[in-house]
């Protein structure tokens, strides 16, 4: 009985469970820019960190408004 009560439980869950409006996230890492026309491939003497904020909000099943931010 109690696997039965589960199964249908798991099997339900989708449509009566209400998800999160709010997302909110970072990003880190290393940024470089080296333009279009250069000999080397990478130059790590311009190489320096990066890191970013993203904030999402969902209105509605069809319109969401995103957010971000980025500094390098």
């Amino acid at each position: 009985m109690k696997r039965i009560t589960g199964i249908v439980l798991l099997l339900a869950a989708p449509f009566v469970s209400k998800s999160q409006d709010w997302h909110i996230g970072g990003t880190a890492g290393i940024s470089n820019y080296n333009g279009d026309l250069t000999e080397k491939r990478v130059d790590f003497t311009t190489t320096g960190p990066m890191i970013g904020l993203l904030v999402k909000r969902d209105m509605n099943r069809w319109l969401t408004l995103r957010g971000a931010s980025v500094s390098a």
